[in-house]
């Protein structure tokens, strides 16, 4: 059985797992972040980071290298259009949906990107790899967890059966 002490238990690699443990892990705080799958995502499911994600970006130091990694480039087209069927009425257009256009708004920090969730939570992993109190650990499956008045318990098992038990101190007191 393998005993772990960390600040911080996240369960899931996806982007709101991996931005919060960069987010931890940029303030000194230990992070575990276990993910039960073998790697990140593959299919494409998000495919837009929106304004404010690519303000955290660029304070994480990232939100260029991910405007570099986009396969569509930052002036991919980004008008929506909906029809009634493929050749049909037009119900709705809207223009620049989520204000990606290529030149960036003087109302924001940033513009939107179209870019495919795997491609974001590639270069998130990454960036949270290099972050000293980060313990990124993939092909780890959470059981169960119990609470103290100072610590949550929680067992994890690793893809070849063996047992992790991670002690994560708690930041705030349950209201009884």
């Amino acid at each position: 059985m393998t005993n772990i002490d960390t600040d911080v238990l996240i369960i899931g690699a996806g982007p709101v797992g991996l931005a919060l443990a960069i987010e931890l892990g940029l303030r000194g705080v230990r992070v575990m972040l276990a993910e039960r799958n073998l790697r990140g995502g593959l299919a494409p499911r998000a495919k837009t980071t929106n304004i404010r994600t690519r303000s955290h970006l660029r304070r994480w130091g990232i939100a260029d290298k991910l405007a570099a990694a986009s396969p569509l480039g930052i002036d991919y087209p980004n008008d929506v259009r909906f029809l009634t069927s493929l050749a049909g009425y037009e119900l709705a257009h809207i223009r620049n949906a989520f204000s990606a256009l290529p030149e960036r708004s003087p109302d924001y920090p940033e513009h939107a990107q179209w870019i495919p969730q795997y491609t974001l939570e590639k270069i998130l992993l990454e960036r949270a790899r290099t972050l000293a109190g980060v313990d990124v650990r993939f092909d780890v499956t959470f059981v169960t967890a119990t609470q103290t008045d100072t610590q949550v318990q929680a067992q994890l098992q690793d893809g070849t059966g063996g047992a992790i038990t991670v002690h994560a101190r708690m930041y705030y007191q349950p209201v009884p």
